[in-house]
């Protein structure tokens, strides 16, 4: 059992993250426009944004409330929306899952593997000091979890931080599972609700765009540390995609296979 709880981690955390967030608002002292031409649906129209300010999302709602709704990428391309849509899952499964248990339990978030459709599931890895079977019930429940936080529309908050800010939000709060010494001088956090995490992104613009959704299956993982991870895994449908049931309870059969994406090796980060 840790002495560590995640409600206080996740607090101090928020706090480092607001405190970053102020200080890069603080470095922009002027404000200059810039126009971004509109080519699509519903009419052509021509935007006048903030330079180094407004993001492709901010665009969107500009031309109308349906495409920011409707809008998961600037890219028409299905593969990357697919990736986006993925990753958004996983990341949304690793605040499922910080929060879902009692707080005896130090939930230590490790990672999740890039997106790969072709595994027909989204996976986060997590040590949770216990070796741990779920029961149906238990997984229901974390898949009523992900329904509430999609229900609840938040959005996905990027923020680039530097190295040593890194090291603020996950090392010294007791997760160096995180510390990524590959990513250069500059690594990207998202923050979902009261949720912080590290991916490359992009991810989708907020909860919602998550339709149906099932956890599916926690499979324990062979490590070379004295860690008990777990792969927990699911399959979901964006919000604008139905399915009968015939036709999902295949998705959920092939999503409970153990997904065989990349382990990892804590050995090499130093956490045996």
């Amino acid at each position: 059992m840790s002495s560590y709880l995640n409600s206080a981690v996740t607090e101090h955390r928020l706090k480092l993250f607001e405190k970053e967030k102020e200080r890069q608002r603080r470095l922009i002292t002027d404000v200059h426009k810039i126009t971004v031409q509109y080519r699509d649906h519903p009419e052509h129209c021509t935007l006048i944004m903030n330079k180094k300010l407004s993001t492709p999302y901010d665009c969107a709602r500009h031309v109308s409330q349906l495409v920011g709704d409707r809008a998961v990428l600037a890219e028409a391309d299905p593969f990357y929306a697919n990736r986006a849509f993925w990753r958004s899952c996983s990341l949304m499964l690793g605040s499922v899952l910080e929060n879902s248990f009692k707080s005896k339990f130090y939930v230590q978030l490790c990672s999740f593997p890039a997106p790969n459709v072709r595994t027909g599931s989204f996976v986060y890895d997590v040590d949770l000091g216990i070796d741990w079977t779920p029961t149906k019930e238990e997984l229901r429940m974390l898949s009523a979890q992900m329904v509430r936080l999609s229900m609840q529309k938040l959005p996905f908050e990027r923020l680039s931080v530097k190295w040593y800010a890194q090291r603020l939000l996950f090392h010294i709060l007791i997760n160096p599972s995180k510390i990524d010494g590959s990513a250069g001088d500059e690594v990207t956090v998202y923050r979902v609700g009261r949720f912080l995490d590290m991916s490359c992104g992009p991810l989708m613009a907020n909860t919602a765009q998550l339709g149906r959704v099932t956890i599916t299956a926690v499979h324990p993982l062979p490590s070379a540390s004295s860690r008990r991870l777990h792969r927990v895994q699911g399959v979901a449908l964006p919000h604008s995609i139905l399915m009968n049931h015939f036709s999902y309870s295949i998705l959920e059969k092939r999503a409970r296979k153990l997904n065989e994406g990349r382990i990892p090796d804590l050995v090499a980060m130093g956490l045996s």
